[in-house]
């Protein structure tokens, strides 16, 4: 039997390492078309007939994810055509030397799915590349005034309306299904409303009546929610029109399909519309780069929401209004889980299949960035000093400062701007495994329900079920953004049709049944054992959750992942760095990325059983290095964010311009001098770090890494010792703690894993370098001379202790020197063990009484 295999896409965001994103996703779809074959039930096997078709039919995103959907749905419509690329040979013939024999055995169609596949490859690869870069994101140090964020959104509408202009010509598509689902994340700046105050008991049902207004608003706190995070879905035949202008299916959904004009828009907005129409596209490439534009980087974008897209949710204050205007950023601010929402929309399509042994359901999800899973417990809130930046413009300038009740607010505000970020991103794991143990739990209930006699069921009990039945789907219907299944009447000839949880019924029972359950005979009806079982198990389902959800859809996730001594290791991306925008400075990342990219798909499907094992390898380049690029990008943002201080009047009022703008010098310097000294910190080579440059500290004293500790070295009073800083006048003196004197530094520090051993990477101010040991160097100042004398090195603490600090939410680590004298020059550091570590947070219950 011919066998399909739908491609649902899930894709985060990932900012300039879209290039990865956008390449890997159709390597897939390249490697599923040349090599994809179903598995034998049960078997790490594949069968001898590849797919018949592998066809895409749902996207989901979030953030720029959803900008590069929005391209790849465009370029499986029509090829879009490109003027200017870096290709020297024609699509095809670059799938003839990537696939060598496997592309001439393939037959016709397959051909051309594949050239299709490989065009929007190279679409991607110039968008992303060539089009998105430094030069037009970061234009000028003075930006125009309609230009509202650090960089310029006209730059993402340019490319819009260059490759989306042309709207694409009918019956031209290949590999997409003839229905497909796409959905974005989106972030209402506006919010909306969810009020439950109605629908809740608060009074015996006896007494009848409304409520007055006054007890429903003394509920506004306790059953009103304001949601900013929003999920836009647009439902797309391209083939054919929607049977009934679409209102069967969810009326919440923006619907678009081949009709020559659009219907006729009721009072809600409601409408379909002629997905070959520019007005069509207007509104997926909108909402595409409102999903992408994160905050404060790009300025926020509008978009025309209509009132049916909001169900019973429409504000009141709008109720009059078909359509509103609402400010859009990032959706990946508060709803960042696209492999939820395309598991959801593909489950929506595929309960509606009528044979669902005819395809296997994957589900692709491919994320550029992979940030480390690690609690964060230090609270900055309690330390007691803090590092200082430049002072009286003096060059490099470093300064220790006691906390003030107004730093320790704005620690705090950091704290709890993280923690509403934090939580702004949780996504239901718990969720999905209770979900999972729900499929097994299902089958021990539909068992159970079979042993049931038929004599058991009253004719009262057929009703009831099927009533309860009627009203749980329909609600679900009603209230859900994305039904989990079609309509309760369509449900119904779903389920029959594929004879699911009975054989007897046919779709042609369903109306005579129907009269019954509204009549008033006391006869039982034809088959009705087999009607009870059914309607049992749709609110088995219902009240589980698992109605439309299917156990036989795989997830592959897809990362840049490198084969290293057999094993897929994480190899970050050069891009990655600046929070993703390292790639727009450096033509060569992006490349990079891209050919990375593919070589990265075709190992997680080998892995996951997707393509047989014996699948060649696609060449890449093995390092990666480009420096230039990534200076003149800081270099340009430096710029742009120079003057933002003085727009400010928080910073103004508090009186941090100074620090902020050092703050941000050394993150930018920290990009710099990674890309400069060691391109391998990205995961190829790392190797040369502790090999390859013998002095490391030059450079590790101008980077930030990780998480900073403070460092409290106790000295006896008056006796001159300090901590050497660059430069003049930058030596730091001891403070007086509780009538004891320390000297203060902060000290950040990072694992990284050189032939599978951890090695602990200090970096700081003061930090230096003896015999190839990292150490924080003391020294004494001398009367009457400029020139310091070196007095001891100690050695910085162990990687046991570094790992305990991260579990404190105040660690300092402590070396008392008050009974060392001064060290030899050629002595050995002081050792590590003499630290001491500890806590410096007093809980509440120890100082109150």
């Amino acid at each position: 039997m011919a066998k399909s295999l739908k491609l649902a896409f899930a894709m985060g965001g990932g900012v300039s390492c879209g290039t990865f994103s956008g390449a890997a996703l159709t390597e897939v779809i390249k490697q599923a078309i040349v090599y994809a074959r179903p598995r034998k039930p049960g078997k790490n096997e594949f069968e001898e007939e590849p797919y018949d078709r592998v066809i895409v039919d749902v996207f989901a995103g979030a953030s720029a994810g959803t900008m590069s959907l929005g391209i790849m749905l465009r370029g499986l419509v029509e090829p879009i055509p490109l003027t200017d690329t870096p290709f020297s040979t024609s699509a095809e013939e670059r799938l003839k030397a990537q696939f060598n024999n496997a592309y001439d055995q393939l037959p016709d169609d397959k051909k051309k799915d594949l050239i299709y596949a490989q065009q929007l490859q190279d679409v991607q690869h110039v968008i992303w590349t060539q089009e998105i870069n430094l030069d037009t994101l970061v234009p000028s140090k003075n930006p125009k005034p309609d230009e509202k964020g650090l960089l310029r959104s006209e730059a993402v509408y340019d490319i819009a309306k260059k490759y989306f202009k042309t709207t694409p010509t009918p019956g031209k598509k290949r590999i997409l299904a003839d229905r497909v689902l796409f959905g974005g994340s989106i972030s209402n700046l506006t919010g909306i409303n969810y009020d439950a105050r109605r629908r809740l008991n608060i009074r015996p049902k006896e007494i009848k009546g409304d409520f007055d207004d006054a007890i429903v608003e003394a509920l506004n706190s306790g059953l009103v929610s304001t949601s900013h995070r929003e999920l836009r879905i647009f439902d797309i035949k391209f083939e054919g029109t929607f049977e009934n202008d679409g209102l069967d299916e969810p009326k919440q959904w923006c619907r678009f399909d081949s009709r020559v004009q659009k219907s006729t828009p009721q009072e809600d907005g409601y409408h379909v519309d002629n997905i070959y129409s520019s007005q069509a596209w207007g509104q997926i490439v909108g909402t595409s780069v409102a999903s992408g534009a994160f905050p404060f980087g790009f300025a926020p974008v509008p978009l025309t929401r209509r009132a049916h897209e909001f169900g019973n949710h429409w504000p009141e204050e709008l109720r009059d209004q078909p359509d509103h205007i609402f400010t859009y950023v990032d959706g990946g601010t508060f709803l960042n889980e696209p492999i939820r929402e395309a598991f959801r929309l593909a489950s929506y399509l595929d309960s509606q299949e009528a044979d669902p042994d005819t395809f296997d359901r994957r589900v692709i999800f491919v994320d550029p960035i992979v940030s480390p899973v690690e609690g964060e417990f230090k609270v900055p809130f309690w330390e007691d000093f803090s590092e200082g930046g430049k002072f009286l413009n003096l060059p490099n300038r470093y300064d220790i400062h006691a906390a003030t009740p107004r730093s320790s607010v704005i620690s705090a505000a950091g704290s709890i701007l993280g923690a509403f970020w934090n939580q702004a991103q949780v996504k239901p794991a718990d969720t999905v495994i209770d979900t999972r143990k729900s499929f097994y739990l299902r089958s021990f209930i539909t068992k159970a329900l079979s042993k049931i006699e038929p004599e058991s069921i009253s004719v009262e009990d057929l009703r009831k079920v099927y009533a309860a039945c009627e009203d749980h789907a329909t609600e679900l219907w009603e209230h859900q953004k994305l039904p989990s299944t079609a309509k309760f009447e369509r449900l119904l000839q779903l389920w029959i049709k594929t004879k699911k949880y009975s054989s007897q019924l046919t779709v042609e029972h369903i109306a005579p049944f129907k009269t019954w359950v509204k009549g008033t005979s006391q006869d039982k009806p034809e088959h009705y054992h087999a009607w009870y079982l059914l309607l049992v198990n749709i609110l088995a389902e219902v009240n589980m959750k698992l109605l439309g959800k299917d156990n036989q859809a795989f997830l592959l996730p897809i990362a840049p992942l490198r084969r290293n001594q057999g094993k897929l290791t994480l190899a970050p991306l050069p891009g990655a760095a600046l929070a993703g925008f390292a790639g727009f400075g450096s033509y060569a990342a992006g490349v990079f990325e891209v050919e990375f990219a593919k070589q990265a798909a075709i190992d997680m499907m080998r892995e996951l059983w997707l393509i047989p094992q014996d699948v060649p390898d696609y060449k890449y380049w093995e390092v990666f290095a480009d420096t230039d690029g990534c200076r003149e990008l800081a270099q340009k943002v430096g710029n742009r964010t120079g003057d933002l201080p003085k727009d400010f009047v928080f910073f103004d009022d508090i009186n941090q311009d100074e620090e902020w703008l050092d703050g941000m010098n050394r993150l930018l310097d920290r990009i710099v001098n990674i890309l400069s000294v060691n391109s391998d910190h990205f995961g190829f080579q790392f190797l040369k770090l502790i090999n390859g440059y013998r002095s490391i500290a030059w450079f590790l004293r101008r980077l930030d890494l990780g998480q900073k500790f403070e460092f409290r070295i106790k000295v006896k009073e008056k006796s001159r010792l300090e901590l050497d800083g660059r430069g003049v006048l930058n030596d730091l003196k001891p403070i007086e703690i509780d009538g004891e004197h320390f000297l203060i530094s902060f000290n950040g520090a990072e694992i990284i894993k050189i032939k599978n051993e951890e090695k602990l990477l200090w970096s700081g101010y003061h930090l230096r370098e003896k015999d190839e040991l990292q150490v924080l160097p003391i020294r004494k100042d001398q009367l009457l001379n400029p020139f310091d004398i070196a007095y001891a090195n100690l050695e910085l603490p162990s990687l046991s202790d570094f790992k305990k600090a991260k579990q404190m939410g105040n660690p300092v680590f402590t070396y008392d020197l008050t009974a060392q004298g001064k060290q030899g020059k050629n002595d050995p550091p002081l050792p590590a063990s003499k630290w001491i570590l500890k806590n410096m947070i007093t809980p509440i219950e120890e100082s109150l009484f």
